[in-house]
């Protein structure tokens, strides 16, 4: 199976939705500190609007490429299951995955703002340096690396539930570890290359931040193998299954 269909223009649409929850974060924090820079001022209320705003811009887009993958496999491997299957578990999984990343980094942001504002009133640093900072913390850089490592992730969780609902049906899918090999992969990666799981790797990409690495699988029934190949429309019968 091919890498996630374009990857890059849904790396950009997280970007871009990214960018704008992070605009109203910095507006929030600033307008909350205040000429005074009064830390008291970001209160719970506004760290939860906060989280609700990186929600909104996180949730619909991994939701829709969990169910996009898992159709996608569905359509290689040619054995339906039912739709609302997969919808259900997309939901239920970016909800949840959702509400731990967003909250993570929420609680980054704010253990940062307190040693930025710490930092303003002992080193005297100017309140347009304290804006810079926390601009940062809310930047393109860590947009773009939260869109290309969520990207991979939401897309291998989408086809591995593919897989599970398979196991039911007594099938059993393999997957296989793939990365880009474009000159830069990282040391982490490479030696899972072309590997089974269980074959030295166990969790699934991904592994690090920007990770782009993917899967292809193995589909074994009790009669025959078949694999999955990357540029591969159609599953290839390969030989009998022992």
């Amino acid at each position: 199976m091919p890498d996630i269909d374009d990857r890059q223009r849904r790396e950009r649409r997280i970007v871009r939705a990214l960018g704008g929850a992070s605009d109203d974060a910095l507006t929030l924090i600033m307008d909350a500190l205040g000429d005074d820079i009064d830390l008291s001022q970001v209160t719970p209320e506004i760290w939860a609007e906060i989280e609700r705003r990186f929600s909104g811009a996180l949730l619909p887009e991994l939701e829709q490429l969990f169910i996009d993958q898992a159709l996608r496999l569905m359509d290689e491997v040619r054995v339906g299951i039912d739709f609302d299957l997969i919808n259900t578990r997309a939901q239920t999984w970016a909800r949840n995955y959702t509400y731990d990343l967003v909250k993570g980094i929420n609680d980054n942001s704010r253990a940062s703002l307190q040693q930025y504002v710490s930092n303003f009133f002992e080193q005297g640093v100017t309140k347009g340096d304290l804006e810079a900072q926390i601009a940062r913390l809310y930047g393109p850089v860590r947009g773009e690396m939260i869109a290309v490592t969520e990207v991979t992730r939401a897309s291998v969780q989408g086809e591995l539930a593919y897989g599970e609902e398979l196991t039911k049906l007594g099938l059993t899918l393999v997957p296989i570890w793939q990365t880009r090999n474009d000159g830069i992969v990282c040391p982490l990666c490479e030696p899972n290359n072309g590997q089974r799981q269980g074959d030295g790797w166990t969790d699934p990409p991904p592994i690090h931040v920007n990770d782009r690495c993917f899967l292809t699988y193995e589909v074994i029934s009790p009669t025959k193998t078949l694999h999955i190949l990357k540029d591969c429309k159609l599953p290839v019968i390969t030989k009998d299954a022992a």
